[in-house]
């Protein structure tokens, strides 16, 4: 029992600090977005979970924001308050 308390995490945070060094912090940062996923179909094929529209919802909703808050365009707004 004591090995799921703290070898996981434990395994978790070395191979997140792997990452950050090898990949940098902006390209691991993305991989963040992908832990709801990963937890979703682990759920569904190793618990029998169900997946209802509003998981594919939610699904959408993170590549969206991550999307609109990377965005190069996103001085759009800023721009054309300017420019009234």
């Amino acid at each position: 029992m004591g090995h799921k308390e703290f070898g996981f995490p434990a395994r978790a945070y070395l191979f997140w600090n792997n990452s950050v060094e090898g990949l940098g912090t902006v390209k691991s940062s993305y991989f963040i977005y992908s832990e709801p996923f990963a937890t979703v179909f682990s759920a569904y094929f190793f618990l029998g979970e169900t997946l209802s529209p509003r998981v594919f919802a939610g699904g959408a909703l993170i590549p969206g924001g991550v999307y609109f808050v990377n965005c190069r365009e996103r001085d759009f707004f800023q721009r054309k308050a300017v420019n009234g």
